[in-house]
């Protein structure tokens, strides 16, 4: 039980955080680009500082989709079964969809397009999230239940282990003792019978 859930449970929940956390970055880092366009919320006063900062937003979510792609092969090795290797499949997917939309949201605000533009385009990818966060909770979700139950069924097993040893050491100690007693009576009666007759003790 605890060889199951630590070679394939934990790190398929461990993966799939990470993909997660990562796929979160690259929506921030792309919005973050598209901000710094002449549309967005927060126009630097400085060119050169927009520029300085849109060049940092695009190298963060190139870092962060190597860090998906890595963490999607660890789901995609832990799968043990048809269900989990079409969820993998499924999330690579996604997030490559997401890698897409995101460099054209970048794009979109680097070029200066029309706000209508930039606006479909974070459309598109606020859809495109929505998909990716369902695929990923819903497999963590059955992951976890699961990880409760093998993790209730080791600590059932380990108290019933310890009450059958309990129990095993209480009979070998019962048996210890009686054996003992028997041995010792065994070995003491023929030197104390010739005693007792000496005595004139009638020994039966």
């Amino acid at each position: 039980q605890v060889q199951e859930f630590t070679n394939f449970t934990t790190p398929t929940l461990v993966a799939l955080g990470q993909v997660k956390a990562a796929a979160m970055e690259m929506l921030g880092q792309a919005h973050r680009v598209s901000a710094l366009g002449p549309f967005g919320e927060s126009v630097p006063p400085d060119a050169g500082t927009a520029a300085q900062e849109r060049a940092e937003a695009q190298e963060r979510f190139e870092k962060a989709r190597g860090r998906c792609e890595e963490w999607l092969k660890v789901y995609a090795g832990a799968a043990n079964d048809p269900a989990h290797r079409t969820v993998a499949k499924m999330l690579s997917e996604a997030t490559t969809t997401i890698a897409e939309r995101g460099r054209e949201l970048m794009a979109l605000g680097r070029q200066g397009a029309e706000e209508g533009a930039v606006v479909a385009k974070r459309r598109e990818l606020s859809v495109a999230e929505r998909r990716l966060i369902k695929l990923i909770d819903t497999p963590m979700l059955f992951e976890l239940v699961e990880l409760k139950r093998r993790t209730a069924a080791v600590s059932r097993s380990v108290t019933q282990a310890v009450t059958l040893s309990m129990v095993a050491v209480a009979i070998l100690g019962l048996l210890a003792v009686g054996l003992g007693a028997f041995i010792a009576g065994t070995i003491a009666r023929p030197i104390i019978k010739p005693g007792i007759i000496l005595l004139g003790v009638h020994y039966v």
